[in-house]
C-alpha cells in the first residue's frame, strides 16, 4: 500500500499515527523497561518526520518546526540523554501537541465547516 502526499484527504489517514503517538508518551510515564523507549523513539520520530513532510507541503511552517524539533529530540539513533523528570515532561507536552494537531492540522474544508 502506498499513501500519495498530495492527496487532500491523506492527513486523515495520520490521525492513526499521531493516536499511537500519544498513547505511547502517556504510557511511557509509568515504569517500563528500557527497550519500551528505544521503541517509543523510533515510533514518535518516524511519526514527527511524516507529519512535518506532511505540513511543509501544506505550508503549515508552525508545524514544520514543531514537528521537526520532536524528531530531533526523539532521534533514536543519538538520543539525547536528560534526566527522567525531564523526559516525563517532554513525553507530556509530546504527547498534547500530537493530540491536538489532530483538530488543529484538519484539512481547511473540514475547519470551516466545523465553524459554522
Amino acid at each position: 500500500m502506498t499513501y500519495n502526499f498530495s492527496n487532500k484527504e491523506w492527513p486523515g489517514s495520520l490521525d492513526i499515527p499521531r493516536i499511537i503517538a500519544t498513547a505511547m508518551l502517556f504510557w511511557a510515564l509509568k515504569g517500563n523497561p528500557y527497550v519500551y523507549f528505544q521503541i517509543l523513539n523510533w515510533v514518535v520520530c518516524l511519526f514527527a518526520i511524516l507529519l512535518a513532510i506532511r505540513s511543509n507541503q501544506e505550508k503549515r511552517n508552525l508545524w514544520v518546526w514543531t514537528f521537526a524539533a520532536i524528531a530531533v529530540i526523539f532521534n533514536p539513533i543519538e538520543s539525547f540523554q536528560f534526566p527522567r523528570a525531564l523526559w516525563s515532561a517532554i513525553d507530556v507536552v509530546t504527547g498534547v501537541i500530537f493530540a491536538s494537531s489532530i483538530y488543529w492540522m484538519r484539512p481547511k474544508t473540514h475547519q470551516k465547516a466545523a465553524a459554522l
